[in-house]
């Protein structure tokens, strides 16, 4: 027998979907992974192997007198530790995916959401030479697949220093290790603009954030001055933004604070107030769009209007997408007079939206609108997959693709 399918009245489909609604999320819901603000000293001596007391971070190192503290609210890394002559190398205070909270996926592409990370960092060096042998050069690694990750490993890294002036802070990936970014460490994903275009030795913040639906890196920083003031107050600038995929679909359970260089004595760098969390944050000063239309089921195109843009100032400029990827300064530009058409028979849609006034921006505000699938025919209808998805028949009757609503034989 061939299968056929049984048609159903308007609210059956509709029902049906509401019900598959509730797996819907706020985008602008944060779950706090990973926090340390390095209160608890674990002593004024340097650690130069394993765990730094009885934190969670643990030292990795080469080079007979490099080492890792934390003393005094900061994570302390020096090539004087004071055991023995200070020589080249490198060191790496991490904390890996087992000492996290349930939520995060050390694989970033398996996240629901957005994946953010925060710290301060401060490294002593007026023009650091980046990453070659005996030069000087920090980085805090966002993600990483190895502990030795001077040498060996892959993944994601926010480096400072490189061949030349000026220094800006960049977010690269690498692989090989840390080493293989050499002195020249290249544009990278993002090649920070102002404030972090050339931080030199001052302390400065900074916030990355990924999104695994799109692929899109975005970093926003801000110069601190002579002390750190945490990256989760006040006001940061974006920096810049970027794509980048190829190592997300690895397991990267290595996070940390990095430091190499050469026999200069008593060089420290220095990092403080870690978070990783999934789930932006609102950015003070800009709120983020609010849509007129809940996310739901709908049977013909919808008008959606930004309901908070009166709020906005004149300079104020909201853009938009439909197709789930990050909205910046090239997408679609919102009219309030004509609102933002989504239209009938594409499906499921995503539409996403930013306000940005100069460089500060809002949280991407994000909203999933069903609708059913337009096709030809019966005959279409039945070559089309199993599932939640809404069909229609142009000019007929509207289905629902599911086991549940077919007859076989």
């Amino acid at each position: 027998m061939k299968q056929r399918y049984r048609s159903f009245n308007w609210l059956t489909g509709l029902l049906a979907v509401i019900f598959a609604f509730g797996l819907v999320q706020n985008s602008n819901a944060q779950t706090i992974i990973y926090s340390d603000n390095f209160s608890v000293s674990q002593g004024a001596s340097y650690t130069t192997s394993g765990t730094i007391g009885s934190s969670d971070w643990v030292v990795t190192r080469s080079g007979d007198d490099w080492g890792g503290r934390i003393h005094n609210g900061i994570l302390h890394l020096t090539n004087t530790a004071g055991f023995a002559g200070n020589s080249s190398g490198w060191v790496f205070a991490s904390v890996e995916y087992d000492d996290f909270e349930t939520g995060y996926d050390s694989i970033l592409d398996n996240n629901s959401d957005l994946v953010v990370w925060y710290f301060n960092m401060q490294q002593p060096r007026s023009n650091p030479a980046g990453f070659g042998t005996n030069n000087y050069g920090a980085a805090f690694v966002l993600a990483a697949d190895s502990r030795s990750v001077q040498d060996s490993g892959s993944g994601y890294a926010v480096v400072l220093g490189n061949s030349g002036t000026p220094d800006p802070v960049k977010l690269v990936s690498f692989t090989d290790g840390l080493s293989s970014l050499g002195t020249n460490t290249g544009s990278g994903i993002i090649t920070a603009g102002a404030p972090l275009n050339d931080p030199k030795n001052d302390h400065f913040s900074v916030k990355v954030t990924f999104n695994p639906s799109t692929g899109q890196w975005r970093m926003y920083g801000r110069v601190d001055g002579g002390s750190f003031v945490d990256p989760k107050s006040g006001e940061l600038t974006l920096v810049g933004t970027g794509a980048d995929l190829t190592y997300t679909d690895l397991e990267l359970p290595f996070t940390g604070a990095y430091w190499q260089g050469a026999t200069a004595g008593n060089q420290i760098a220095s990092y403080d107030n870690f978070t990783l969390q999934i789930g932006d944050d609102p950015i003070p000063g800009i709120d983020a769009p609010q849509f007129s239309t809940p996310p739901d089921t709908y049977f013909e195109d919808q008008t959606v209007f930004i309901s908070n843009f009166s709020d906005y100032s004149g300079g104020t400029t909201v853009y938009y997408t439909l197709d789930g990827s990050d909205p910046d300064e090239g997408s679609s530009v919102y009219n309030d007079g004509t609102g933002i058409l989504v239209e009938d028979g594409n499906g499921v849609v995503t539409l996403r939206a930013i306000a940005i006034e100069g460089t500060n921006e809002s949280a991407i505000s994000s909203v999933v609108y069903t609708f059913p699938v337009n096709v030809a025919n019966i005959e279409t209808l039945r070559q089309q997959s199993t599932g939640s998805t809404i069909y229609r028949v142009a000019n007929q009757a509207t289905f629902i693709g599911g086991t549940s609503f077919r007859n076989t034989k």
